[in-house]
């Protein structure tokens, strides 16, 4: 087995905010209607002994990921929580990302298959919590197919390098609930005409890596221009975290990442 976190077998487990000082919501009249694409990608979730270092390699690899690989979408390095439901979990060791692909042949083939991934792979594992099985640090993460939103079709917006990001864990009371969020989210991101620059979601129970499937589940990562964004829209309950359809399941969690890296 290739222990790539981008390219190995994972172990699939599932990846709140106070309002600030409001500022008015923009008002915006024109029609909004973004395209939602169907690609390959990986929640990553990496329990680290040495954060520092985790955070650098994934870095340098992120760069050349989107650089060499023809089909890499995009990588967002959200590195380790700095705010939201983080006090249960205590997951400041963990680091997290997003990294995007055309389609699944795009990782098989180009990412896999990439020398330098392969020895990034070599040298991240040692830095992990768990020395004894090497492979439970990616427990929490997601590899399979992924809905995504870009919301804008400005370069100067699209390239925000380094984003407000925020991870949502929606267990849903039913995998019925679960599907009517799935498309109230999917709706949300691609018609909302104020919100974030991007929002990346996953169904648990798609993804492709062995063990049970949680039907019930969704994640989903959003990609703001600033906090305060966040911050402003989550007060004035215009944010998918405060929707019906989200907010009636079982249990919602937002984790919140205030020193993003965003590469494309």
């Amino acid at each position: 087995t290739n222990k790539d976190l981008h390219t190995g077998i994972i172990p699939q487990t599932t990846m709140g905010c106070s309002p600030s000082s409001a500022k008015p919501v923009p008002k915006v009249t024109e029609e909004f209607d973004a395209k939602v694409t169907e690609e390959f990608g990986v929640f990553g979730c990496f329990a680290s002994a040495d954060v520092k270092e985790t955070i650098k390699l994934n870095y340098a690899d992120a760069e050349i990921q989107v650089k060499e690989e023809p089909r890499a979408t995009r990588y967002s390095l959200m590195k380790t929580p700095t705010g939201g439901d983080i006090d249960s979990e205590k997951p400041q060791n963990k680091v997290y990302w997003v990294a995007a692909f055309e389609n699944k042949e795009a990782y098989d083939v180009d990412h896999k298959e990439r020398k330098s991934n392969q020895e990034y792979t070599k040298k991240l594992f040692p830095t992990g919590a768990n020395k004894d099985n090497p492979m439970m640090n990616l427990s929490g993460s997601y590899m399979g197919p992924i809905w995504h939103v870009e919301r804008s079709s400005s370069t100067t917006v699209q390239n925000i390098s380094k984003p407000f990001i925020t991870l949502s864990t929606l267990k849903a009371k039913s995998a019925e609930e679960a599907e009517k969020a799935l498309a109230s989210i999917k709706d949300y991101a691609r018609t909302q005409a104020v919100g974030p620059l991007r929002i990346t979601l996953v169904r648990v129970a798609d993804g492709i890596m062995p063990g049970p499937k949680d039907a019930t589940t969704l994640q989903w990562v959003q990609e703001w221009s600033s906090e305060s964004d966040y911050k402003d829209l989550t007060q004035a309950k215009k944010t998918i975290d405060t929707q019906p359809a989200v907010v009636s399941g079982e249990t919602l969690t937002v984790i919140e990442f205030n020193d993003a890296q965003h590469f494309r």
